[in-house]
């Protein structure tokens, strides 16, 4: 029985290590020296920036697509404003949307990242901003 364990531990253990090797193999971050998502609060006025820049000329398309949440319960979020989208062929790509007369609540903006490289590779990114609160 103890030998039974010892190996099931063991066989863990190589299946743990394996898939924390493969995690850090993967990257996140396609031609990208900026990713930002960013909400600023004003009385009961969001302002919504998202932000993209490359690092050199690999990415031939970045789509943005962003949303204002509101915080609902435990880890539930809610679209209040938004599912805007922005697509360029440049190397550096920001947009800003505005949403006012937010009732109060915690709040937060979340970017999507679509980035197509020039070689064809493709990568998702989703990014949030840091919780804001409207009182």
């Amino acid at each position: 029985m103890k030998k039974l364990l010892s190996i099931l531990i063991v066989g863990i253990m190589f299946l743990t290590m394996g898939t924390l090797a493969y995690a850090e193999a993967m990257s996140f971050a396609l031609g990208s020296t900026q990713r930002d998502s960013i909400l600023s609060i004003f009385g009961n006025t969001a302002t919504c920036t998202s932000k993209y820049k490359a690092a050199d000329n690999a990415v031939s398309e970045v789509i943005i697509m962003q949303s204002l949440e509101k915080h609902c319960y435990l880890w539930v979020w809610e679209t209040v404003g938004g599912e805007w989208i922005k697509t360029s062929d440049n190397n550096s790509v920001s947009f800003t949307n505005k949403v006012s007369g937010l009732a109060d609540g915690i709040y937060r903006v979340k970017t999507v990242f679509n980035v197509t490289g020039t070689n064809g590779e493709t990568e998702e990114i989703t990014l949030y901003s840091t919780e804001k609160k409207v009182n």
